[in-house]
């Protein structure tokens, strides 16, 4: 039998948007630990802020954003353009 079921193309972004996300999460869980080793210049409490960024999506974001979602942030680039809108 032939699935006729039409996708939902926001549903089918969101759910690409929580794999690059789940992806991004994945790299730094590791920074998470008790005595996790740091990249040089990088504090805890961004660490935390950038994770929590991560969780926030999609539930945040808006509808044109999941159709024009090129990927999550890296911590690095997350950093550098929390340092130019503040």
């Amino acid at each position: 039998m032939i699935d006729t079921t039409i996708l939902d193309p926001v549903e089918t972004a969101k759910n690409g948007m929580r794999l690059l996300r789940d992806a991004a999460l994945a790299q730094t869980d590791y920074m998470v630990l008790p005595d996790a080793k740091l990249p040089t210049g990088v504090t805890a409490a961004q660490v935390t802020a950038y994770r929590q960024y991560l969780r926030d999506l999609p539930n945040k974001a808006v509808q044109n954003d999941f159709m024009t979602f090129k990927g999550c942030l890296s911590l690095t680039d997350w950093i550098a353009a929390q340092n130019t809108t503040a």
